[in-house]
């Protein structure tokens, strides 16, 4: 990594066990997180939004080397997990 940028990232890292611990005054604490909160919105003014991700199929975890097995439902389960009565839940 680039000695300025982790020279950043340190910093960043400092202020906010800073911020974490009452460490400054009320007022350099409201200056912080007012900058850490413009940078979290960006140019936009907005926070991001972030995408569920998306499930791994068959195949793609296969190409991990993940196994997987499909496991046949026994008759009467639901989805919550509980089946038939008389069987153990899972």
């Amino acid at each position: 990594m680039l000695p300025r940028l982790e020279a950043e990232e340190q910093l960043a890292r400092v202020e906010a066990t800073g911020l974490g611990t009452g460490s400054y005054d009320a007022e350099s604490q409201r200056q912080k997180l007012g900058r850490l909160d413009e940078a979290r919105l960006g140019e936009t003014g907005q926070a991001a939004v972030r995408q569920p991700a998306a499930k791994a199929s068959a195949e793609q975890l296969a190409v991990m080397g993940i196994g997987m097995r499909i496991m046949a439902t026994p008759e009467g389960a639901v989805a919550d997990g509980s089946g038939p009565e008389g069987m153990p839940h899972g």
